[in-house]
């Protein structure tokens, strides 16, 4: 693990055991479920009104009261199907989430953040390396209280995953989770080299095993 290999702290047990985090995912998954129950009751009176639409339309073709309606078991399976599909399309990010944070335990890396130029509600997360390089960077949509708490963009995140593939990144509490998606990493990277050396010295010095051992013993 490229966290031990820096020297990094490396919790001793899985993500999801961290009490903060586990609580997060609980909220996190009732908030899903509460937004696919608000999309559904958003979108059953458009769907009825198109089935009724539909099913008018037919008439006006058949001609007869009985096969107007023939059509209303095949609009229903076609809204069970989307519905199914978008309570699947709510709950994923955060089924993606506990999938990881059950398999592998939180590291803690020193990072540099930015906003992307495209969508400021997401930011790029530059992991840094001992000598205050890139070691590997990801995109996600970091929660703005995370994002506002950092000083210049510099801080600790917790990373939870293989770091060539999609982790799942928190503050320092445990919580909120989000995930990240890798991003190549640019062999010279300008947010690496543009950071003052004291700042970023004291981050790297921060997620060292034994600087940050108290702190990381009271998420449990």
């Amino acid at each position: 693990m490229l966290a031990r290999e820096y020297g990094y702290r490396v919790l001793p047990r899985t993500a999801v055991d961290t009490a903060s985090t586990f609580r997060y995912l609980e909220v996190w998954r009732r908030q899903a479920k509460e937004e696919h129950r608000a999309t559904r009751r958003r979108t059953v009176p458009g769907f009825a009104f198109l089935a009724l639409g539909f099913c008018y339309v037919c008439f006006g073709i058949a001609g007869s009261a009985p096969l107007t309606f023939l059509p209303a078991p095949v609009m229903l399976l076609v809204w069970c199907a989307v519905d199914d599909w978008i309570g699947k399309q709510a709950k994923q990010p955060v089924t993606q989430a506990r999938e990881l944070l059950t398999a592998s335990p939180w590291q803690v890396w020193p990072c540099s953040v930015e906003r992307t130029p495209h969508n400021a509600q997401v930011h790029l997360i530059h992991l840094l390396s001992p000598d205050r390089e890139v070691a590997r960077t990801f995109v996600g949509q970091m929660p703005e209280d995370a994002w506002l708490s950092m000083t210049d963009g510099r801080g600790i995140v917790l990373v939870c995953g293989d770091l060539r593939f999609v982790v799942a990144m928190a503050t320092t509490r445990g919580r909120p989770v989000w995930i990240g998606q890798p991003v190549p990493t640019p062999a010279e990277s300008d947010a690496a080299s543009a950071q003052p050396p004291g700042p970023v010295d004291e981050l790297i010095r921060q997620a060292g095993q034994d600087a940050v051992s108290n702190w990381l013993n009271d998420l449990f």
